[in-house]
């Protein structure tokens, strides 16, 4: 029973992660990433696991391009006992309206009937809203809140966009991009 209640509050604890100006930084720092300029759109609804977690549940993250490709993190068995918590109790809740400067969020039927209006569609997103929108997880924190881990969708087109893992290490209190570890295209 002693044993239980310690893995729960450690459970616990690895969630509740470093707050919102952590989770800012983070988030700021992937989007710009892809979108250097304008302003940053967003779904309100966080972007569940369901696509990484087999992934995660192997344990073996690397880097996938240029920056982080020397880069590697072999999950341990606490870390994947995080990530099955979080995949049996996902967070709920939507993102904040303003997420990071410059930003914006919009409800996923709200983008629906921009991008399948006859009228208005991807032309009518670009030249109005944004170059791209996104879809991000609700980052999950593990090792004593010194790696931060989420999913993001980049979408630029309705059949163009990225889908990636991403690991964000704290050095020396600042959050890094340690991987990035693509998980599709299309």
């Amino acid at each position: 029973m002693r044993a239980s209640l310690s893995i729960f509050l450690f459970l616990f604890f690895c969630q509740q992660g470093l707050g919102q100006d952590s989770i800012q930084v983070i988030l700021k720092d992937a989007m710009r990433r892809w979108q250097d300029t304008g302003k940053l759109i967003y779904l309100t609804e966080p972007l569940s696991y369901d696509n990484a977690k087999e992934i995660l549940l192997k344990g073996k993250l690397y880097g996938g391009d240029e920056e982080t490709k020397l880069n590697h993190l072999t999950l341990t068995t606490t870390d994947k006992a995080v990530f099955i918590n979080t995949f049996t109790n996902p967070r709920s809740g939507r993102w904040i309206t303003e997420l990071v400067e410059n930003s914006i969020g919009i409800k996923s039927d709200s983008l629906y009937q921009i991008l399948h209006d006859k009228e208005k569609s991807w032309q009518y997103f670009h030249q109005n809203l944004s170059k791209c929108y996104f879809q991000i997880s609700h980052p999950v924190f593990i090792r004593n809140s010194t790696y931060a881990v989420f999913t993001l969708i980049h979408m630029v087109g309705s059949s163009a966009g990225h889908y990636q893992l991403y690991v964000y290490k704290k050095d020396d209190r600042k959050w890094k991009r340690y991987i990035m570890m693509p998980l599709g295209a299309w």
